[in-house]
């Protein structure tokens, strides 16, 4: 029959077998195609917190321009720029989701309103002809793909409006996410697929509108993302304050005789699109960026008093009279070196040494040591003496463009001293047969009171014991466990009987092989 001239009755009996077809396929109930109208209005719901959110934030950065047009001008325009964007986008997904619904229910469609397309009144529910011919049409050519192209070009225009993007990487990481329009990759048969076609092949025309409510939140999630930014960036330029105090921050509130005080002296929270008047014991400062600079050379010992004055415009555009003290001293040299363990510095490992210059920042006090290597760890220098029984500590401070020597220290160099073997398990010199054969072995300790926490690892060591003929046997190691003939002998002990550990060699951090005291355990 198929290679023949098929009759009317069998062209309709193969149409009906086809749409029987069809239905079976997509034999969704009405509580599934109602489900989708939930859903979507719970992203319509969603729609409107981001319109009212993002309405608010359109008012803020509105009241920040005129404010304060110099610095707020810019993110208003770039806002209004935003705006225009993302109405123009949901609004074409809007008049989409009308197409759709009008062509199934038609041009007078009970569903379609002023306020949107209302789910439940949606006649044609379960059809997936014609959303699957307006969305993505007969070659590729549907609204999905005019959606896509229209959401990609929105992305761009948005993260266009971000200056220095690579200081905000997480805001243009998820933008990118949130809009994010690739294909996906080849099915698992081989089949090519699409962004548009995943989303809207073979569906039925409720679960439709869920998806596109669904990309209008993503618009105006961007959009809410993007506000925020602008926002955040008017206040990162604009300190608002509701009060004022004069605030000094010197380099050193302690100079060396001799040396030049330098200090900030500026209002907290202070404008700087403001010139204020600032003055230190009656003399004018230099204003830089709003702060005034002020340099004193320090020619005499002892407590200094600065009495400064910053006059501002206030919001009237009247003067503003603000007053504060500030006291530093000028001392003589001197410096301090303390280290952080004990007073030796021992060879072989890393020994952490606290160095400090009284008024000098951190930064600027440098160390020259002899007879050791020194590096610097966060706020400690870390030492490591060489062959040599002293090192010699040479502590400079870079004062403005000089380096000077604040002083010298001496420092004893020990040898680590060596650890103490244990036998695992055991307590005391006395010790049980079944305690005895359930060791794994020695380890090295420190002693109690020594302040580094060091690693000693045993090399090599000899067991002695008697046999049962009464004999004694010894058995050597070479690791922290015993081998299978110390076993042996500590298997023949008996009760009254000694086990010898003798030979016992452990290698430290230093790399240096020591012999350890001898071990010696009385049978219970």
């Amino acid at each position: 029959m198929a290679g023949g001239k098929q009759t009317p009755r069998q062209k309709m009996i193969g149409m009906m077998y086809l749409v029987l077809t069809a239905m079976l396929a997509l034999n969704v109930s009405a509580e599934v195609l109602e489900a989708f109208v939930l859903v979507d209005n719970g992203l319509n719901q969603t729609l409107k917190s981001f319109r009212s959110k993002n309405e608010d934030y359109y008012n803020l950065i509105a009241a920040a321009e005129k404010n304060n047009p110099a610095k707020a001008k810019k993110w208003m325009d770039k806002s209004a720029i935003l705006k225009e964007k993302a109405l123009e986008l949901c609004k074409y997904i809007e008049e989409v989701k009308v197409k759709i619904v009008k062509t199934a229910d038609g041009e007078t469609a009970e569903a379609v309103s002023s306020t949107g397309v209302d789910g439940h009144k949606v006649l044609a529910k379960s059809d997936t002809s014609v959303p699957a011919n307006i969305l993505l049409g007969p070659n590729e050519n549907g609204d999905a793909y005019e959606i896509k192209k229209k959401i990609e070009k929105f992305k761009t225009e948005i993260l266009g409006l971000i200056e220095e993007k690579d200081r905000f990487p997480v805001l243009v990481q998820t933008i990118n996410r949130i809009l994010d329009t690739q294909d996906p990759p080849l099915s698992k048969d081989g089949e090519k697929r699409t962004w548009a076609s995943i989303r809207f092949e073979g569906v039925p025309l409720i679960s439709t509108l869920p998806l596109l409510s669904n990309m209008q939140v993503d618009v105006l999630n961007c959009e809410a993302l993007l506000l925020d930014h602008f926002f955040k960036q008017i206040d990162a330029q604009d300190v608002r304050v509701n009060a004022f105090d004069v605030v000094v921050v010197p380099e050193a509130s302690t100079i060396l005789k001799g040396e030049t005080f330098k200090a900030s002296v500026m209002l907290a929270a202070y404008d700087k699109t403001q010139l204020p008047t600032i003055s230190v014991n009656g003399a004018s400062c230099k204003i830089e960026e709003g702060k005034g600079i002020y340099e004193a050379i320090g020619n005499s010992l002892g407590e200094k008093t600065l009495k400064c004055q910053v006059i501002v415009k206030g919001p009237d555009g009247t003067p503003q009279k603000y007053e504060k003290e500030y006291k530093y001293q000028v001392i003589q040299p001197m410096f301090t070196v303390s280290p952080t363990k004990m007073n030796v510095l021992y060879r072989g490992i890393e020994n952490p040494v606290e160095l400090s210059v009284s008024g000098v920042p951190n930064e600027n006090v440098m160390v020259e040591i002899s007879n050791a290597s020194i590096r610097k760890a966060g706020g400690v220098f870390l030492v490591e003496p060489g062959a040599g029984r002293e090192c010699q500590v040479r502590v400079f401070a870079k004062i403005g463009a000089t380096k000077k020597l604040m002083g010298t220290s001496s420092f004893r160099v020990k040898q680590l001293p060596p650890p103490t073997p244990r036998l695992d398990g055991a307590s005391s010199k006395t010790i049980s047969k079944s305690i005895l054969m359930s060791s794994l072995g020695i380890r090295a300790e420190m002693p109690q009171d020594f302040d580094f926490d060091l690693k000693y690892t045993i090399r090599s060591f000899v067991i002695t014991g008697r046999s049962r003929d009464g004999y004694d046997q010894s058995e050597s190691s070479n690791s922290a466990a015993f081998t299978s003939s110390q076993k042996a002998i500590l298997a023949n002990v008996t009760s009254g009987q000694r086990v010898f550990i003798s030979e016992i060699k452990a290698v430290g951090p230093d790399g240096r092989v020591v012999e350890l005291n001898d071990l010696v355990y009385k049978i219970r």
